[in-house]
């Protein structure tokens, strides 16, 4: 089976196909659509589309010029980009997750 990557386009072979691959030339998660069916086409993936995948995963730069934040993706965006794009505040996520580092929930803890 040959999936084509949603950031960049390249094609990648495989046997069985996975729920999710890493590329390896631009390094974009991809998840794999169901498809049900046989064609020596390449099968397009998709990005990931839980919420996880939109919260930050750090922030770059200093106060005097600026902070970029990278998604789970590993672009960087400004925080105008970022709310624009994902509709959540970056700089509420980090501290958020970081306050709760280490906290577990649940009932049986």
């Amino acid at each position: 089976m040959r999936l084509k990557c949603h950031n960049c386009g390249t094609g990648v072979d495989f046997d069985q196909p996975p729920k999710e691959f890493v590329c390896a030339t631009c390094g974009a998660v991809n998840v794999v659509p169901v498809y049900k069916g046989t064609s020596d086409e390449e099968l397009g993936c998709i990005a990931p589309t839980g919420f996880e995948w939109q919260l930050p995963a750090g922030k770059i730069g200093n106060p005097v010029l600026g902070f970029k934040y990278i998604t789970a993706q590993g672009t960087q965006m400004t925080r105008e980009e970022y709310l624009a794009t994902f509709k959540i505040d970056p700089e509420v996520a980090l501290q958020y997750m970081r306050s709760h580092r280490g906290v577990r929930f649940g009932g049986n803890v």
